[in-house]
């Protein structure tokens, strides 16, 4: 009977395999855990990254909607809101991005967005008018995590190439049978026509500054203040049913050559463009749309149209140009700040008065009272209400991080 001897030699070998196998195991064990733990960390950060991305595009994309909706509002001819833009998108395909617009004057320093949309350190409106304006635009993603600033300097392009020096220009006559008056304090132009101009009838028509008056120290006193008092004290009268002072020029050659000349040489004259080049930069409205509380714009109607009740476009601060591709007729009580174009004839009656400038191409014969006061504060600022447009290298955009 045999036995089998076990060397003590083997058997610690074995144990030595033994042991730096289950080592190995375990520190395979241990780099497998750590790889799915890093794996795992990866993702989530990869995650995040990717919701930090997403919200600040929605901040982005809405802080851009917020630009978007200020340059329409700025060339809608409704001029400045009168509550501060600030929208919430929502919907079905739609994140909760918010944004709010400040129009600031030029001036102003722009401030970065605030944590929150709510936030009552967001800057309020400052910007005196539509023709020169900061747009200062904060979106705010779902949550508000995330937030982007965009600041763009908006001016108006030119609206004329040459503003009219006097109150009434007509290529085809003027016809003062009524009451109209014709008022220019700053120079002794009133009326300029390549035609006739008709005072029959007419007790006063045409006035100029009245030389042995001192000027105001506000020019508003010879151009809106106009009760009879005041006409009389800086007015001198040089046009009646009597006589044609000679701050009328009728018959004028230049004027005649235009006209000789057709199409759109005496458009062109003082618009600066052809007829079709202005209307597709203009606000463009139908025949008889409602033109109350228009400012700051170049306006074209087409057709003929009416004007009635009582109506204000334009303002001092904001006037407009007010092209009518057709005839205009005037009824009740409106006024006009601006320049005002007619490429028909001007007729109506009632209560008209245009401050600024009016030209027109057809013939001038409405009736009533109107008064046609030239003011080159007016006539000059709507010379510079056309479209808005970027100013080049004002655009500025920013991330603010929490």
């Amino acid at each position: 009977m045999s036995s089998r001897h076990t060397h003590p030699g083997h058997l610690g070998r074995q144990r030595q395999s033994g042991l730096a196998t289950l080592l190995i195991t375990v520190v395979i064990l241990v780099a497998i855990t750590l790889m799915v733990i890093f794996a795992a960390q990866t993702a989530i950060l990869d995650q995040r990254m990717s919701a930090n991305e997403l919200r600040m595009k929605h901040a982005a994309s809405a802080a851009q909607a917020g630009v978007e909706f200020a340059t329409a509002q700025l060339n809608s001819g409704q001029g400045l809101p009168s509550e501060q833009l600030h929208r919430t998108f929502d919907g079905d395909n739609q994140s909760n991005a918010v944004f709010r617009v400040a129009f600031l004057d030029p001036n102003d320093e722009v401030e970065s967005c605030p944590a929150t949309p709510d936030d009552g350190t967001f800057p309020g409106d400052s910007a005196p008018n539509t023709s020169e304006v900061v747009i200062f635009s904060c979106g705010w993603s779902d949550d508000a995590s995330a937030r982007k600033g965009i600041s763009v300097s908006m001016r108006a392009s030119p609206s004329m190439a040459d503003p009219p020096t006097n109150p009434l220009t007509s290529l085809s006559g003027v016809n003062t049978n009524g009451a109209a008056r014709v008022f220019n304090y700053f120079n002794n132009l009133t009326i300029w026509t390549a035609a006739a101009v008709d005072v029959t009838g007419n007790p006063g028509t045409t006035y100029v500054r009245n030389q042995s008056e001192p000027p105001p120290s506000d020019l508003r006193l010879v151009t809106e203040d106009m009760g009879q008092s005041q006409i009389n004290r800086y007015y001198s009268q040089t046009t009646d049913r009597q006589a044609i002072g000679p701050d009328v020029i009728d018959a004028d050659l230049s004027l005649r050559q235009l006209e000789d000349r057709g199409g759109d040489a005496y458009f062109e004259n003082f618009m600066g463009a052809a007829r079709e080049d202005y209307k597709a930069q203009s606000l463009e409205m139908e025949a008889g749309a409602d033109l109350d509380g228009l400012r700051g714009q170049a306006v074209w109607v087409d057709g003929d149209t009416s004007i009635e009740g009582n109506t204000q476009i334009g303002t001092r601060d904001e006037p407009v140009v007010l092209v009518v591709d057709g005839d205009l007729d005037v009824a009740g009580n409106v006024d006009l700040y601006g320049v005002l174009y007619v490429r028909g004839d001007l007729g109506g009656s009632g209560t008209f008065t245009n401050y600024g400038a009016a030209i027109v191409e057809g013939e001038t014969n409405i009736g009533g009272n109107p008064y046609f006061i030239f003011d080159p504060d007016i006539a000059y600022g709507a010379s510079n209400v056309g479209a808005r447009g970027i100013v080049t290298g004002t655009w500025r955009d920013w991330v603010h991080e929490q």
